[in-house]
């Protein structure tokens, strides 16, 4: 709010709402937010005297407390800290500093707690939706009528809370109170114990207008969130439930479809989404991105010996690190029944191995390096598939239009392979003839070439080696996968840890050889 208040970035950008998407300034990690969702200056809305007085005692102060805590947003306070020049304490949460405070968070409650409690004690652990937009969110009769035929829909358990004294209230209270005739619903007009609502075991999700309070409530009871943010900083708070807070990740996934036949049982179209079990959180993929079992693919008598020995064994050693994907260590070591050891980053372990990871350098490192020094420190695109993956020329020659297209200095791996890859290896040096590409044909240094600091990006078939090395190195990612869990590991890249930026390629190369990205989707990629 600070950023978008001292940069004016309300008033600077003068676009259509809907078309503009504002960077916010000062953030530790690459901010954007439409305009229409900018928390809007309280000078535009008739406060600004109001505006003025809290920004002076803000900038007088010695510093700040927050109802925050260091777990949840470290790298933000220490941002803020920068951005004012003064300290910021957290202090919170500070609805757990009194059990009092359960049942009245400023308002005596309009429930008996004991009954409130009661209602949730009959119902299985998880099973409840808790509704409750704050005090000053006001939803339309309309809104509040789609948002009832959602929740019977959903045939669960609701609590939902109603603002009352606002113009309107009356009509929505009656229409909730007779809609939820004959519905597991409990509806409370008023105020609601919400921190000892959502700390109950029957509570499995929370629909929620975003306001600090709430989302805090939430966070710290562990109740999934659906967003619904409203107005001012509530769209902030909606980015940090979804995005900032959003693996063992792959094994167990691949687990999970060889265990419960998942590829075989589901026989429908290879649209169809399919829910991986045993996960720590909700998990879909089109069963045609699933791993194809290695049966399919005429290595049944690899994989049953693979299984046999992973079954065999007092446990596995995992080339992974605890604070990367420990959930998913976990989730593994629960569903094999035996011990997981993440013992990696392998490749940090020997300084020599980024010369060589698997073969020797086509390329001799000192030169590749040289060439790497007369470039501009994040300036770089990195393109390597691994040494599996196998690119038809028309597809290459995609590649390298849209890599022409980006203005930027190119380091290409291109794999050798007997048989069909002198074409594309002809093409590519001669395209690249005049460009400030470097071709480098056969292995590459990758990890001393993620590790420069001229590299900005990294096209990646997302192999896990390659993807460690990225996340190590810390360069954004383009994500290619072609086969097997490499989709899988897409998702890790792009949707959880959101270090990456997909194509949106969504058929594995081999089931459909028709597959092919554009040079346009390859832009967009690399220029995100």
């Amino acid at each position: 709010m600070e950023s978008v208040r001292r940069y004016g970035l309300w008033e600077a950008a003068d676009r259509p709402e809907k078309e503009t998407m504002v960077t916010i300034p000062d953030m530790p990690c690459q901010f954007e937010m439409k305009k229409g969702m900018l928390p809007i200056p309280l000078s535009c809305a008739g406060l600004a005297d109001f505006e003025g007085g809290a920004v002076k005692a803000e900038v007088d102060s010695d510093g700040v407390v927050l109802n925050g805590f260091d777990e949840l947003e470290a790298k933000f306070t220490v941002a803020y800290e920068k951005l004012m020049g003064n300290k910021a304490y957290n202090i919170g949460p500070l609805s757990l500093c009194d059990g009092g405070v359960q049942a009245e968070r400023g308002n005596k409650s309009s429930i008996d707690q004991g009954k409130c409690l009661s209602w949730l004690d009959s119902h299985k652990p998880g099973s409840v939706v808790y509704v409750s937009f704050g005090t000053l969110a006001r939803l339309r009769l309309r809104q509040v009528m789609e948002i009832g035929e959602a929740m019977k829909g959903s045939g669960r358990p609701v609590v939902w809370v109603l603002k009352q004294g606002n113009e309107g209230s009356e009509e929505i209270e009656s229409w909730v109170s007779r809609f939820g005739e004959g519905l597991e619903w409990m509806v409370i007009l008023g105020w609601a114990p919400q921190v000892a609502i959502l700390s109950h075991a029957a509570v499995g999700g929370f629909v929620t207008h975003c306001g600090w309070n709430s989302t805090l409530e939430g966070l710290c009871a562990g109740v999934p969130m659906v967003t619904w943010p409203h107005f001012w900083e509530q769209f902030v708070n909606e980015r940090l439930v979804m995005e900032v807070l959003k693996c063992s990740y792959s094994l167990i996934v691949m687990e999970s479809v060889r265990r419960y036949g998942l590829w075989d049982a589901s026989n429908g179209p290879e649209e169809k989404k399919v829910v991986i079990t045993d996960m720590p959180c909700r998990f879909e993929m089109k069963k045609r991105l699933l791993p194809v079992p290695l049966s399919g693919m005429g290595m049944a008598g690899f994989e049953g010996r693979a299984v046999k020995a992973e079954v065999d064994s007092d446990g596995v050693v995992i080339n992974s690190f605890d604070e990367l994907e420990v959930k998913f260590t976990e989730a593994y070591e629960k569903l094999m029944g035996k011990k997981a050891y993440n013992m990696g980053p392998l490749f940090l372990c020997e300084g020599g191995v980024q010369a060589e990871r698997g073969n020797k350098s086509s390329i001799d490192k000192d030169k590749c390096l040289s060439w790497f020094d007369s470039h501009e420190p994040g300036s770089v695109v990195y393109v390597s598939f691994g040494s599996l993956t196998w690119l038809r020329l028309k597809l290459a020659m995609e590649i390298g239009e849209a890599l022409k297209g980006s203005g930027r200095p190119v380091v290409w791996v291109v794999k050798q392979r007997k048989g069909g890859s002198e074409e594309i290896e002809s093409w590519v040096s001669q395209f690249g003839e005049g460009l400030d590409w470097l071709v480098i044909v056969g292995w590459a240094p990758q990890v001393a070439i993620l590790s420069h600091k001229v590299v900005g990006g990294f096209v990646t078939h997302c192999g896990w080696n390659s993807t460690l090395e990225g996340l190590c190195a810390g360069v954004p990612m383009v994500t290619w996968p072609h086969f097997w869990e490499q989709f899988v590991i897409e998702r890790l890249v792009v949707e959880m840890l959101k270090v990456g930026v997909g194509v949106g390629i969504d058929v594995q190369i081999g089931l459909r050889e028709d597959a092919l990205v554009g040079r346009e989707e390859i832009g967009v990629a690399l220029e995100r």
